[in-house]
């Protein structure tokens, strides 16, 4: 990577905006500039960078107009709005001649290096705030815009901005999406480059235009978790395909979030039956430029199977699709462990349990998403995992330690706190159970470090002398003694 440095005594504006744009872009190509122009960037003063992302802002407001999210929707086969943003900051990232003629002519863009995945650019987004950390040395984000809110465009910027800024006509001009003929005509260029070629997703007319949306719609509705009206969007698209071989990528789309919303509505056997249809359709289409794929990269539809037959206590029927789901998948490894675990524990396989509770705190946490993950998985309830497992042994003592780290960490997790005061009582801890019992009970405050102390000090008694010294003893000792 080549590192640039536009540092400059000027003040920043548009042309030593564009500047560092085109600087970045030169040295490694669009793809690759995100990271030397936040050097660059950093190498300016506070002030600066404030004011690049000020411009960079209004650079994006401008370019926010129906017809050039007409040409994104076009090229990146996509309907939702928030991809629309990173299509913008494409634009700025090709350059100031390529965004002012964008501006003026939409279609012109069928003469750059679009394609159907590289075209949605997140990277340039992040520049700033992240060139003002590194500049700043702080840490927190939330500061950076409070800095930009005390630092707005200044007037004479702006007028620099707008006086290069020239609209086509209709740049505003809204027109309906399903009609393929309006949008012949209105982006030519661009429909002929991307909608006229043999492409993976090959709009054949009208109708594609019509299932694509009934889908996009379908997934804000699921982020909103209007799950019933998503439902009903995937059905509307799927009599729309009906058999044809054409939109078996968007049938494949319509099936996936079927099953997710059905799982979400608690209705287990649809949800499973849609997942089936979907990992039946899956094999026949090359995946590798598709939805699909982001599904089966890490083979998130045997997870969610698996949660389904979970729900409904078929427990062979969950533990194979867990382990199928984990075949491949090395970023969701800690949650489908820890699922695993659930499901051998409450069958009483306390010792399979704890090999796959151990095994998932033994995986890294980085990149977990909570889209894949129906457990909103955390360290601590493999922790906790363990303990129940170990007082389904009857292993009173040592299930206890395990519950007192939980709380350790979570003073209000509150069905460690009971199944501890369990453990007290059947090792001869009856007043301490009793205490810790009520506390639970009441719910108004954690668990404070003196009783958790007490419990360590009783985990030291004879009592419970099989236990060795706890590690995170030493740090409530500390805290006592301070």
């Amino acid at each position: 990577m080549e590192v640039i440095d536009n540092q400059s005594s000027s003040p920043m504006g548009a042309r030593l905006f564009w500047s560092m744009i085109d600087v970045a872009r030169a040295a490694n190509g669009w793809l690759n500039m995100a990271e030397p122009l936040k050097v660059a960037l950093s190498h300016q003063e506070v002030a600066d960078i404030l004011a690049w992302k000020n411009i960079f802002d209004e650079y994006q407001r401008l370019a926010d107009k129906f017809k050039v999210w007409a040409a994104c929707s076009v090229v990146s086969g996509r309907f939702r709005e928030d991809g629309f943003p990173s299509f913008r900051s494409w634009i700025i990232g090709q350059g100031k001649n390529i965004y002012l003629k964008a501006l003026a002519d939409p279609d012109s863009l069928a003469d750059t290096e679009l394609n159907m995945v590289e075209n949605v650019y997140t990277e340039l987004l992040d520049v700033p705030c992240d060139a003002w950390l590194a500049k700043t040395g702080q840490t927190d984000s939330a500061l950076f815009v409070k800095e930009l809110e005390k630092q707005p465009l200044s007037p004479e910027v702006k007028e620099e901005i707008l006086a290069e800024i020239r609209y086509a006509e209709d740049i505003d001009t809204e027109w309906n999406f399903d009609k393929e003929e309006v949008f012949q005509s209105k982006l030519p260029r661009i429909y002929a480059t991307f909608c006229g070629l043999d492409t993976f997703f090959e709009p054949k007319g009208p109708i594609y235009y019509e299932i694509v949306s009934h889908l996009a719609r379908a997934r804000d509705l699921n982020e909103d978790e209007n799950w019933d009206r998503a439902v009903e969007e995937c059905m509307l698209a799927l009599e729309k395909i009906g058999q044809s071989e054409e939109y078996e990528p968007l049938m494949f789309e319509a099936f996936s979030k079927l099953g997710v919303n059905h799982l979400n509505l608690e209705n287990y056997i649809e949800a499973i039956h849609w997942f089936d249809e979907a990992i039946n359709l899956y094999p026949t289409f090359d995946p590798k430029l598709d939805y699909a794929y982001d599904y089966f990269r890490d083979l998130r539809l045997y997870y969610w199977r698996g949660w389904c037959k979970a729900a409904m206590e078929s427990w062979e029927g969950a533990r194979e699709d867990l382990l199928k789901s984990l075949a491949e998948n090395e970023t969701y490894r800690a949650d489908i462990y820890c699922s695993l675990g659930a499901t051998w524990n409450v069958t009483g396989g306390c010792d399979k349990a704890i090999e796959y509770y151990l095994k998932a705190l033994d995986e890294p946490m980085e990149g977990l998403d909570s889209e894949f993950s129906l457990s909103q998985y955390k360290p601590l309830d493999a922790v906790f995992g363990v303990g129940m497992s170990l007082l389904g042994q009857k292993k009173f003592a040592e299930a206890l330690r395990y519950f007192a780290e939980t709380l350790c960490d979570d003073d209000e997790y509150w069905d460690a706190g009971y199944l501890a005061s369990i453990c007290l009582t059947s090792l001869g801890g009856i007043k301490l159970a009793k205490k810790l019992e009520d506390i639970c009970a009441k719910k108004k405050e954690g668990v404070s470090d003196e009783m958790l102390l007490d419990i360590y000090k009783f985990l030291w008694s004879d009592q419970a002398k099989e236990v060795k010294k706890p590690g995170l003893m030493s740090r409530l000792l500390n805290r006592e003694e301070s």
